[in-house]
């Protein structure tokens, strides 16, 4: 059966998960449904050699080819005859498509976050097990597994490399505060040593969403955005309110189109000075409504494009920066990231340059775009109310009548508002007629008029 991503997940707003329930040996165990693509028959898996005794091989079971793990073997340490009526769990995370070998799938149970219990270390093993939480569904109790875990112990390479955290260099210390969400415990694990690795030393670390949605609002956070990993996940976050409004373009760009400018020298910049972040940041800043980067972003941004092999072009008129150009080849495309530039004749300069440099005829450009053409990331509202205020001293002049309703997550946020003469009040004008918005409506209400833009996102 096909896991229907726009149908199956969470209503909007509830701190609750779905959990998958399936059976080894007749033992009940767990895995989150957003991590389920399909269930499907088993079927002959090609062995692979000197793979790791778990993973039975591959299968290609339409147009990609999908490693099998033998979930039972793994939990058992020992081959167990394959069962004719065994099924395959597709599964994707971390960008990757596995199938786990199962016995039976028994059904899907909607839980609270709060009924998941972390077990202790005389259960779970402690660092060394697989079991991320124990859930109470209806009268069994479900092992919930750490896939994350199992799959980075079968092939460590696909696990987070701090090989590649420690080719960045000596990192100074950051203070501003990171959150990260997740039940993983290996995961976790691992994210908390490359962020310390990184230079962050302002770390909180939540056990689930659930827990992370308390503290941003309980610390006055009016907003929330996020980058979804893949494109169904929009429709995903959708339930918890999130609407896509961080509008783009691709713009195709050809050389013989191009008008450089004279006397405007281009140089690869690998090692950015003050004076370079100077000019990003004042360039940034000059944008209506735009994600912003401070110095130590823009030094993580650098590290994160040479890895790429990527290159920051950098336009020069006498001794003064007038433009740059963030630049990466891909397979076949050279993706022009970003583009900062005093004049028209410089933004051609840099693009015309980029194609030199990189031997390409045309290139794709990625700009702000007001026909929201494609969307990179989405927001979600945390505090309506002093979002207005915010929104109403900006715009003294607007005339905003709202009701909110439907947010179940924060349900302070439902009501009516009343925006006007520069303030929001609480309150409801008998007169006045109200126009209803679920979150995400009221969402793109507010930040689509501003067509806002993130660019340089560690993605």
């Amino acid at each position: 059966m096909e896991n229907n991503k726009d149908g199956i997940l969470l209503e909007t707003g509830t701190n609750e998960i779905e959990i998958m329930e399936f059976t080894i040996d007749g033992n009940l165990y767990g895995i989150n449904v957003a991590k389920v693509r399909e269930i499907m028959l088993s079927a002959p898996v090609h062995p692979m050699p000197h793979a790791h005794p778990a993973v039975e091989g591959i299968f290609k079971p339409r147009d990609i080819v999908i490693t099998v793990v033998d979930l039972p073997e793994y939990l058992s340490g020992h081959t167990e005859p394959k069962g004719e009526k065994d099924l395959f769990i597709i599964t994707n995370f971390n960008k990757m498509h596995i199938a786990f070998r199962v016995h039976t799938v028994v059904g899907i149970s909607r839980i609270s976050w709060r009924d998941i219990q972390k077990p202790d270390n005389t259960v779970s093993g402690g660092a060394d097990g697989v079991a991320t939480g124990i859930a109470q569904c209806g009268k069994d109790l479900v092992t919930i597994l750490d896939f994350e875990k199992i799959v980075a112990e079968i092939a460590p390479e696909t696990g987070i490399q701090l090989s590649e955290v420690d080719a960045m260099g000596k990192r100074e210390k950051r203070s501003e505060p990171v959150w990260v969400a997740e039940d993983s415990i290996l995961l976790s694990q691992m994210i908390r040593t490359a962020l310390t690795k990184a230079g962050y030393t302002n770390l909180r670390m939540f056990q689930n969403g659930a827990e992370l949605w308390e503290a941003l609002q309980a610390c006055g956070v009016l907003l929330a955005s996020l980058i979804p990993a893949e494109e169904w996940l929009f429709g995903y976050y959708a339930r918890s309110g999130y609407a896509p409004v961080f509008g783009y373009a691709v713009e195709q760009v050809r050389v013989d189109r191009l008008c450089p400018a004279p006397g405007c020298r281009i140089e690869v910049c690998e090692f950015p000075g003050v004076e370079h972040y100077h000019y990003f940041d004042s360039r940034m800043h000059g944008r209506r409504s735009c994600i912003q980067h401070p110095k130590e972003d823009f030094l993580v941004i650098m590290a994160d494009l040479r890895l790429g092999n990527g290159k920051l072009l950098v336009a020069w008129e006498a001794d003064k920066i007038v433009g740059m150009a963030f630049t990466v080849m891909g397979d076949d495309t050279l993706y022009i990231k970003e583009l900062l530039a005093d004049t028209d004749a410089v933004q051609d300069t840099l693009l015309y340059e980029a194609a030199h440099i990189y031997k390409v005829q045309r290139m794709d450009y990625f700009i702000p775009s007001s026909a929201d053409t494609l969307f990179l990331g989405m927001a979600r509202v945390i505090r309506a109310e002093e979002l207005l205020k915010v929104f109403a001293h900006k715009y003294p002049a607007s005339e905003l009548y709202i009701h909110i309703e439907g947010d179940e997550a924060i349900q302070e946020n439902n009501g009516y508002y009343t925006v006007r003469d520069g303030f929001c009040f609480r309150e409801r004008v008998p007169e006045k007629k109200y126009h209803t918005y679920t979150l995400d409506g009221f969402t793109r209400l507010l930040l689509e008029a501003e067509h806002p833009y993130m660019s340089l996102m560690l993605n």
